[in-house]
Parts: structure tokens; C-alpha cells; sequence
């Protein structure tokens, strides 16, 4: 699998999936984040937030070939 597609502080992981339906197939951007993305979490920071929504936008945009992106909160090891 490769990794490390999205270049960001707070991407700690990334890679492409397919998403598949009837007669459809889509490429997925998959972004693995230790940011909190619930706005009503005591430790989410909406600037630190939105900064990683750019860089995944902007990768889209000259990614064209990408249809979305899925980003998932991983907890760090304590």
C-alpha cells in the first residue's frame, strides 16, 4: 500500500482505495489524521482543521482523476 500521499503535519497516513457500486467505481482518497474533527470536542481547533481541508482540496483539485476524499481520526498511542 502506499502511503504518505497528502503532505501535511497532521496527515499521518494517506493512500488511495476504490469504492465500488453497481456499474460505478470510484478513487478515493483515504487521510488518517490525529486531529479531533467533531467542532464540539474540547480539543478541536477549527484553523488547524480547515488548513488540513485545504491541502486535501487542493490535492483534489489537481488530482482530477480522484473523486473524493475520506478522512478518519486515528487516536495516538499515550
Amino acid at each position: 500500500m502506499t502511503q504518505n500521499i497528502l503532505a501535511h503535519p497532521h496527515a499521518k497516513s494517506s493512500w488511495f482505495t476504490v469504492r465500488m457500486r453497481v456499474e460505478e467505481m470510484k478513487t478515493v482518497l483515504v487521510v488518517e489524521t490525529d486531529l479531533s474533527l467533531n467542532a464540539v470536542s474540547e480539543d478541536y481547533n477549527k484553523d488547524t482543521v480547515d488548513s488540513l481541508l485545504q491541502s486535501i482540496a487542493e490535492f483534489l483539485g489537481a488530482n482530477k482523476h480522484i473523486d473524493s476524499a475520506d478522512i478518519e481520526r486515528i487516536r495516538q498511542a499515550v
